[in-house]
């Protein structure tokens, strides 16, 4: 939310894969848990500054079916249209964002001009074989490693923990 107010942007989205569809009882359907986690973090930063974005959770498609990714492509297009210009877009994977770079391309909405996007990840193999270049957020990896490390330590040294699952702190 940062980087997009700094470049300027007055006018905010958020995108995302929606439900899952594990039928499994421990994976029941819903809302994905790092989606929520991720806007909760974005409208919050942007809500300090006098902002709300528009939020569009894609519904649960098996992604494994043929013509899958067409169906999604179709949906964040209808998302994107609906846009104002110029738009920051924060999308919750760079795998979306990626989706979102190739529909705005096919649509003729000008990336960074009419919409900034921004995914999560900073995964290469999508950063930098998307045209533009995607803008994209790292995951801490090493710091929620020796968190958890902290925490397991605490746990197995018979300590009481306060923080159980509780967002990412630190």
């Amino acid at each position: 939310a940062k980087h997009l107010m700094g470049i300027g942007h007055d006018s905010f989205a958020y995108l995302a894969r929606g439900e899952t569809l594990y039928k499994e009882a421990e994976f029941i359907s819903g809302q994905r848990v790092y989606a929520r986690e991720r806007l909760a973090g974005y409208k919050a930063a942007l809500a300090e500054n006098g902002f709300q974005p528009r939020v569009h959770m894609l519904p649960g498609l098996p992604l494994w079916k043929k013509d899958t990714w067409k169906k999604m492509e179709r949906a964040v297009q209808g998302f994107l249209t609906e846009l104002p210009s110029p738009t920051g877009l924060f999308v919750v994977d760079d795998a979306l964002a990626s989706v979102a770079l190739r529909v705005a391309e096919r649509t003729d909405v000008a990336v960074p001009q009419s919409l900034s996007v921004l995914g999560f990840g900073d995964d290469v193999n999508y950063c930098h074989a998307s045209l533009p270049t995607l803008s994209s957020i790292p995951y801490p990896a090493q710091a929620v490693g020796y968190r958890a490390a902290k925490e397991l330590a605490r746990q197995l040294a018979g300590e009481e923990t306060g923080d159980r699952g509780q967002g990412t702190g630190d």
